[in-house]
């Protein structure tokens, strides 16, 4: 992708973490994080949430266990992921630094998007969505999570 900030998605300075995504790379992030905001809203039960929210309990046996965590949990993980989203949303937008947290929030944001898009074309670790030709009916789903699987492998990078 030509339009890459050469710098990286993201650079440590000593005041915190600077988002130094170019301008498209920010507009998508922000349209991709829309979107999953509308999806957690709309509820955490559709199909291709089913990564951002694991069972806790994976026994037939403890189906009863597992509806009472979801029931008691699910507002929670949603808010978090919610929250998540709105501090990377502001950092883009408002060209931010990001704290310890902030930093989190954003591995934590691209990482769910990863999940969702994952999820959404049945990839398995076994898959190699970057080695798919051009003229694949998913070619460009499939490069977008490749680009998402690189920015949350350079923030990683970055925060570590």
């Amino acid at each position: 992708m030509g339009w890459r900030s050469p710098k990286g998605p993201l650079q440590r300075t000593s005041k915190g973490v600077r988002v130094t995504m170019s301008k498209p790379e920010r507009e998508l992030l922000g349209r991709l994080l829309d979107q999953l905001r509308t999806m957690l809203l709309a509820g955490a039960d559709q199909p291709n949430l089913r990564r951002l929210f694991p069972p806790a309990y994976h026994q037939a046996i403890d189906a009863g266990a597992e509806t009472e965590y979801q029931r008691l949990m699910g507002d929670e993980l949603v808010a978090a992921r919610l929250d998540a989203i709105d501090t990377v949303t502001r950092a883009i937008d408002d060209d931010a630094l990001l704290d310890e947290a902030g930093a989190m929030a954003f591995l934590r944001a691209v990482n769910q998007l990863r999940l969702v898009l994952g999820t959404a074309l049945d990839l398995s670790e076994d898959d190699e969505p970057a080695l798919v030709a051009d003229d694949h009916p998913l070619a460009g789903e499939m490069h977008l999570y490749h680009y998402l699987s690189w920015l949350l492998e350079h923030a990683i990078d970055c925060l570590s």
